[in-house]
């Protein structure tokens, strides 16, 4: 299984789950929330628990920000 950094934005739904729906190979969003991806693939799916505490603490260092998303992309 491959694993992936992303920020869910799961308020988006509403707006965006038809066209992922339209527009997805399988027709299905595969039960993922809108969202951004940072980082795929991640690392192996057998050793992602042991690379959560660095994610932590990278994200809690990183400072709040507004985001604006004016289009929708795949």
């Amino acid at each position: 299984m491959q694993t992936a950094v992303v920020i869910a934005f799961p308020e988006l739904s509403p707006v965006v789950d038809a066209w992922r729906e339209r527009t997805s190979a399988d027709r299905t969003s595969m039960g993922i929330p809108p969202h951004v991806t940072l980082l795929h693939p991640f690392v192996p799916s057998e050793i992602v628990g042991e690379s959560l505490g660095d994610l932590r603490k990278l994200f809690a260092a990183t400072p709040a920000f507004h985001v604006a998303f004016t289009e929708l992309r795949r």
